[in-house]
Parts: structure tokens; C-alpha cells; sequence
């Protein structure tokens, strides 16, 4: 499985939600592709008040939903 992770450099709140998808990979089996918002006008638009944003499957977690419990709960469903 791949997790889609929406970010951009620089972004405290980014490298805490990347932190967490790492823990996570140690007890769950998937991949983490980061999307640079700033590199797609699309991705831009569409996250650029809400990153850090991960996507799994039909889920997706916007910055201010972002914990280890929620992100566990929607890997587990996953």
C-alpha cells in the first residue's frame, strides 16, 4: 500500500506528521510517496491551508486531524 503525503519543505508540522508515518512502518506494511505541494499548482491549490495532508486510500487527513491514534485507526481499516 502506498500513503500519499502532502507537504512542503520547511514545515514543522510536516516533519512531526513524517515522523509519525515512520513509526507507523514499523508495525504496518506500506509505502510513504511525499508530494511537495509547491512542485504542482494542483496539489498547491488544493492543500496549501491544510498541510501537511495524508491520503490513505479513500481517507484522507488533513493537518489539524493529524495523530498516531487516528493515523493507526485508519491503517488498521486500510
Amino acid at each position: 500500500m502506498t500513503i500519499y503525503f502532502y507537504m512542503r519543505e520547511n514545515c514543522p508540522l510536516c516533519d512531526e506528521t513524517e515522523q509519525l508515518l515512520q513509526i507507523l512502518q514499523m508495525e504496518h506494511d506500506f509505502t510513504i510517496e511525499k508530494r511537495n505541494i509547491e512542485m504542482n499548482d494542483q496539489w498547491l491549490s488544493k492543500y496549501q491551508l491544510e498541510i501537511p495532508v495524508v491520503e490513505v486510500g479513500d481517507h484522507i487527513i488533513f493537518g489539524k486531524d493529524l495523530n498516531l491514534h487516528y493515523l493507526e485507526e485508519v491503517l488498521n481499516k486500510a
